[in-house]
């Protein structure tokens, strides 16, 4: 049997280092598609797309699907994974969103709850960035988290077709709760690191 060279096992292992850095910035994508009594269609109601920027900024999209938009109070919320953050750059909201905290109702109490004003402006693509002002985030899976309820991701929707055709609206989350990896990505970073660095001195000597 060949025995690997220290040079193939050093190039394997920075391989290795380089896509554990790429499932660090890897996109967290979550569905849309569990819904209270408002939304009678099964969905799904769109997405969630948790891209990380960097260590401590995160950029939160969120899209409808098919026929659905977004509205009214409470017309997104999230559970963000810090003791303390700030939410800035809001895009595709109107000009008197507010930000604060609040119940998605039926869903529990998430730490993000915008409200988007006056219920006639529909909206179908939303972003805003988070910022970590407590500590950093590994991966874009340990932006957010799950509530009380066990839910990361919320919004509220319009559906045209309910109500006899008049449209309705009602609220939708998540339906697999997303369990943060907190410090599991960056101890195999770590783990890796060390790796090379052990063969780096060993090719030396």
């Amino acid at each position: 049997m060949k025995t690997l060279t220290l040079t193939t096992k050093l190039a394997i292992l920075s391989a290795l280092l380089l896509m554990a850095v790429g499932s660090a910035r890897a996109d967290l994508i979550l569905t849309l598609n569990v819904a209270n009594s408002g939304v009678p269609d099964p969905g799904p109601y769109g997405t969630v797309d948790v891209h990380l920027t960097d260590s401590t900024h995160a950029t939160v999209t969120y899209t409808a699907a098919g026929s659905f938009s977004f509205v009214d109070s409470g017309i997104v919320g999230v559970e963000v994974n810090a003791s303390s953050f700030t939410v800035g750059s809001l895009s595709g909201f109107s000009s008197s969103a507010s930000v604060g905290s609040g119940n998605e109702d039926g869903f529990g109490n998430f730490n993000v709850s915008i409200d988007n004003g006056a219920a006639s402006v529909h909206e179908t693509s939303l972003s805003f960035v988070l910022t970590d002002t407590s500590g950093s985030w590994a991966s874009a899976s340990s932006v957010l988290t799950g509530n009380a309820s066990g839910y990361d991701a919320a919004a509220h929707v319009f559906y045209p077709l309910g109500n006899n055709g008049n449209g309705s609206t009602g609220y939708v989350v998540n339906g697999t709760p997303t369990v943060p990896d907190g410090a599991s990505t960056a101890m195999l970073l770590g783990i890796a690191s060390l790796g090379v660095g052990m063969l780096k001195r060993r090719l030396v000597k």
